[in-house]
């Protein structure tokens, strides 16, 4: 084959199959563990011992984003080459700074949460507009104004101690459920439900706690949810609690904000128009407190799983459950392979649980099954929040399932892991005792740490220790941060490529066992021979077609579906693969450009981290919530690479830095090439100690690459 048409030749073979072998339904059985992803691939080569300035500098940028102070490094620096310190000790300084637990730890668990708007807290929908202020005191309503004479007064919500005007079909505060409502389910707090979108019958409710007057309100109470997951792994870390701290139980820390959203759910829930529950939230610290919330029935609340930032991220019951799975068990998803003849087959009109039994056929199909098994009966547990825009957004407690008990499913339907009260406690009891949620956890800490460099081995080591109920988040984070500082970044791997055995051309390719033992460990614990739905990569020899297949999802990171491969471990088993695909040095070595580029880009921080170091290089007040949600925002750490998109989102990110900054003219451009520079950014470089920024940057030179 011609080398200009590696890219094509395995474009051609992308759609036939390998991309849904997501482990199909035809699994082995689910007590045979798929063997440890990074037991085949040549392990990274051993570098030469780093110094401690450029360690202590990376270490200090991943724990607190920021590199350290110039006179912190030296004197951090002097005393460990001389004996007198330990990275040890520094590694205990920065995981007790304030920036890991309030800022570094929360993006790194809570991830893309962070920087969404929770769909139901931000209440668009009932947005309430006011009369002229030349026609008198203002007079509020959402879909029309009324006459001054037909208005009436209301303590509303951000001032319970004033009165303002209001016209009767914006406040309704005894209407509950919409006029076309024919269950508990569909009430007035619905999205749907404003009168914006037609005569519902619904108002603003009793101290107009459906409604908010704008994007100020918006952008507050977005803030605040955020805030609340922050601000409680902030707190979990500050008291040594341990993981399961984070996941369950009915406190966390939020803000008054926060406060009236769930107080504003018992007032849906109970129907209470009186107002008396409200008497006293001027008395919530503005700041927020640790505290217990409300349960309207027993086991509403399970930590930050029913935090509106994470239970409102995504509205819809199955997407909801598909992240809370993404959170604690880092499960990913695929529907690869699912054809519409598949589930029309099924011969359900509705798929959304209830009444309708549809979803558990649905759990049990083959393809399906790998994702919705899990997702569907996990959403079980959750029923009582439904979806807030065409229904409820709270707790409906009429429809809630306590008494009656639930099977959680792990990998898929032939995977029980136990059964539990089917309330959003219950699925914490049971979810954070599995082994996922430890690997997960120390995937997070991994790939935070080592980047594009984390392997599977890396967070195997970490998770064999885990315990929910007591390993703690600096814990694990020091573990992490040990192996870094043990290790230097491998460069390119260089050198010919793996021997592959000879071939004629024709008939399937002999695997050298080199090759053979890296399938096997990577890939067989779902490529298997008579597994459902997925090619099998078992045997001596595979057809060239399916060589393909593996190479290029491989190749694109999409398998190993965990990713759980470093990039040294994915390179060793790309060049292995190009030996065996093609034959001649000047094939193989295209092959090898065109598929490993991607791969062999320089590792940067995640996208994170490199906000704050731009608003640091800039001089801008940190943001206290993102502006905007990055699709970098989404890449995890260990496929963190310096592209096109990232260098991109750097420069947008400086100009707002910069401006905010109050940098303009030829002062706001210079700003931006110094805040944008790739060096800020690059993991085996690093930016210099604060306070040397502005020598290393020169007009011109800036821009470019070092």
């Amino acid at each position: 084959m011609r080398p200009g048409l590696v890219l094509a030749a395995v474009g051609a073979v992308v759609g036939l199959g390998l991309a849904g072998a997501g482990c199909g339904s035809g699994k082995k059985p689910a007590d045979v563990a798929p063997r440890p992803a990074a037991s085949a691939p040549v392990p990274a080569p051993v570098a030469p011992r780093v110094t401690s300035e450029p360690l202590l500098t990376r270490l200090s940028i991943v724990t607190r984003a920021r590199p350290p102070a110039a006179d912190e490094l030296a004197t951090w620096s002097r005393r460990i080459d001389r004996g007198e310190a330990t990275v040890d000790a520094y590694i205990d300084e920065l995981l007790a700074s304030p920036a890991f637990a309030g800022t570094v730890a929360p993006e790194m668990i809570i991830g893309e949460a962070l920087v969404g708007w929770p769909y139901h807290v931000v209440r668009f929908s009932f947005v309430v507009r006011t009369t002229p202020a030349s026609e008198g005191p203002p007079i509020y309503y959402v879909a029309k104004p009324c006459p001054r004479k037909a208005a009436v007064r209301v303590h509303p919500w951000w001032d319970l101690h004033g009165e303002v005007l209001v016209c009767p079909d914006a406040y309704r505060p005894d209407i509950w459920r919409t006029r076309t409502s024919k269950d508990a389910e569909h009430t007035c707090d619905a999205i749907e439900a404003s009168p914006r979108f037609g005569d519902s019958g619904c108002g603003c409710g009793p101290n107009l706690i459906r409604c908010i007057r704008g994007m100020a309100d918006h952008d507050a109470r977005a803030a605040s949810a955020h805030a609340e997951l922050r601000d409680t792994v902030r707190y979990v870390i500050d008291h040594d609690l341990p993981f399961a701290a984070l996941f369950s139980g009915r406190s966390t820390f939020h803000d008054r904000n926060m406060e009236l959203s769930y107080r504003v759910w018992r007032i849906e829930a109970e129907q209470r128009s009186d107002g008396k529950l409200l008497a006293d939230l001027d008395a919530w610290p503005a700041d927020g407190q640790w505290a217990e919330r409300f349960e309207s029935a027993p086991g509403e609340h399970a930590g930050l799983l029913t935090a509106p930032g994470i239970l409102h991220y995504f509205p819809d019951r199955r997407q909801r459950q598909w992240f809370l799975f993404e959170r604690l068990w880092c499960t990913g998803a695929s529907s690869n392979g699912a054809t519409v003849h598949s589930v029309l087959d099924l011969g359900v009109a509705s798929f959304q649980g209830g009444k309708n039994e549809g979803w558990q056929r649905l759990a049990s199909q083959p393809i399906c099954t790998d994702c919705h098994a899990r997702t569907d009966y996990g959403f079980q547990f959750f029923w009582a929040f439904p979806d807030p825009k065409p229904s409820a957004g709270h707790f409906v407690r009429e429809i809630a399932r306590n008494g009656k008990r639930g099977m959680l499913y792990g990998n898929d339907i032939q995977d029980p892991r136990g059964e539990a009260e089917l309330t959003p406690a219950g699925f914490a009891g049971l979810a954070l005792r599995q082994p996922e949620f430890g690997r997960c956890m120390s995937r997070n800490a991994v790939e935070h740490v080592l980047g594009i460099d984390a392997g599977a081995d890396d967070a195997a080591a970490l998770a064999a220790g885990f315990d929910a109920s007591r390993t703690t988040v600096k814990q694990l984070v020091k573990q992490a941060l040990l192996r870094w500082a043990t290790r230097v970044q491998p460069g390119e791997p260089t050198g010919a490529l793996p021997v592959a055995p000879s071939w004629s051309g024709t008939g399937p390719v002999p695997l050298s066992p080199e090759l053979e033992r890296a399938i096997d460990g990577t890939c067989s614990g779902c490529h298997f021979d008579g597994a459902v739905g997925v090619p099998n990569f078992e045997g001596h020899a595979l057809p060239r077609d399916r060589l393909l297949h593996m190479l290029a999802e491989v190749s694109a990171t999409r398998m190993p579906r965990d990713r759980a491969l470093s990039v040294a471990e994915r390179m060793s088993l790309i060049d292995a693969l190009i030996a065996h695909l093609w034959r001649t040095p000047a094939d193989q070595q295209e092959a090898r450009h065109q598929l490993g580029a991607s791969l062999r880009a320089p590792g940067v921080w995640r996208w994170s981290l490199a906000e704050h170091l731009i608003r640091r290089a800039a001089g801008a007040p940190e943001a206290s919530d993102r502006a905007w949600n990055a699709l970098e925002a989404a890449t995890r750490a260990d496929q963190a690479t310096y592209t096109p998109g990232f260098a991109t989102m750097t420069v947008v990110e400086a100009i707002q830095a910069c401006k905010d900054a109050g940098q303009t003219g030829q002062a706001l451009e210079a700003c931006v090439r110094a805040a944008s520079v790739p060096r800020l950014f690059l993991r085996d470089q690093g930016p210099p100690a604060a306070g040397q920024l502005a020598p290393m940057i020169t007009p011109g030179d800036a821009d470019r690459p070092r």
